[in-house]
């Protein structure tokens, strides 16, 4: 199934009762700045520690040369080979290998370059995939994203950012009163019956907190596809903020129908949870 189209939605949120969400991770010593790409609102954060950007959690989709699309969706750590600042500047590039379906091999170049003011980063990201059936053999496919521009902000206790158990990037931003969630911007990835996948950058936005920071709520949204084709999602999401840090909970299930209302596919990503930080 492909992705239904991107959209905001309205977080139709009310308090609920929290359990099983995930456990609180470790503290970490980094400093983290959490935002999103100025287009297709991806989330992004990155982890600066001194002078040194020691982890990124990102998205991307890039378009590749065979005319398919590639996405990218990762948590990767430069403690061993961090980026560096210098003048409140850095510009460098990080390299990670997955395995894709039909046992090829996706190796993923990410540039970043920008600039920390403060609590203000702002730069851009580039992205580069070359798709291998066997390290000596040459590519089976290329793929690039464009230039992505980012405005990123460390701001404990409204904004917070980390990664899901599925390992894509989570950014919560509240308004300034700490008393709702201004953007949930959040990725997931779906299996379908059909034996198919896709991933997703979720955005989406309202959504009240109780006295103690929790949230939760359930919705559903409708999309039209081609052909008649239409696209039921079904949203589940919880959480709990504190100000430092969260937990939560999201499982989004996908229904594509025919023109006829005939269920042609369904997809879940089962239950999805997300720990963040301030």
């Amino acid at each position: 199934m492909a992705a239904p189209s991107r959209r905001i939605q309205r977080l139709a949120l009310v308090p609920v009762l929290l359990a099983g969400l995930a456990a609180a991770a470790p503290a970490s010593a980094a400093t983290m700045y959490g935002g999103t790409t100025s287009v297709d609102q991806y989330p992004l954060i990155l982890k600066v520690s001194g002078t040194r950007i020691v982890g990124v959690v990102s998205m991307w989709r890039g378009a590749c040369a065979s005319g398919r699309a590639y996405s990218f969706g990762r948590s990767v750590s430069l403690a061993s080979h961090p980026l560096a600042i210098r003048a409140g500047a850095f510009a460098g590039s990080f390299a990670v290998a997955e395995t894709l379906s039909g046992g090829q091999t996706g190796m993923v170049t990410v540039t970043l370059k920008g600039r920390v003011r403060g609590a203000k980063v702002t730069g851009s990201l580039t992205g580069a995939a070359s798709v291998v059936s066997s390290p000596a053999a040459p590519p089976d496919d290329t793929c690039t994203t464009k230039s992505l521009a980012f405005t990123l902000a460390h701001r404990p206790g409204t904004v917070y950012g980390g990664t899901t158990s599925q390992g894509l990037p989570v950014v919560v931003e509240l308004v300034s009163s700490r008393t709702q969630i201004h953007h949930l911007h959040i990725g997931w990835r779906a299996t379908c019956t059909s034996g198919g996948a896709f991933q997703y950058a979720d955005f989406l936005a309202g959504g009240a907190l109780t006295r103690g920071g929790a949230f939760g709520g359930t919705f559903t949204t409708n999309d039209a596809g081609s052909g008649g084709a239409t696209y039921t999602s079904d949203y589940a999401v919880s959480g709990r903020l504190t100000k430092t840090s969260g937990n939560g909970a999201l499982k989004v299930t996908v229904t594509q129908r025919d023109a006829a209302g005939t269920v042609q596919d369904t997809c879940t990503t089962g239950s999805v949870t997300f720990h963040v930080t301030g």
